[in-house]
């Protein structure tokens, strides 16, 4: 598992789920996101949500034996 914390604006590197970390408000939880996007804000806690990967998935759409 990748420990590094990304910062909401950060491109998303490798699409997978993730572990997003609120200040306050909220427990973790695991997110799905995919490669190319960024790292949202918090409706709630903006800037201060932070995520981990937990598990790295490929896109249906990067995988050569689905196109």
């Amino acid at each position: 598992m990748d420990h590094q914390l990304c910062l909401p604006g950060g491109p998303i590197t490798q699409s997978g789920i993730y572990l997003a970390f609120h200040k306050e408000h909220r427990t973790p939880h695991e997110i799905l996101f995919l490669e190319g996007e960024s790292f949202p804000t918090c409706n709630t806690c903006n800037g201060e949500v932070r995520y981990t990967l937990k598990h790295a998935a490929p896109h249906i759409l990067d995988d050569n034996d689905f196109h």
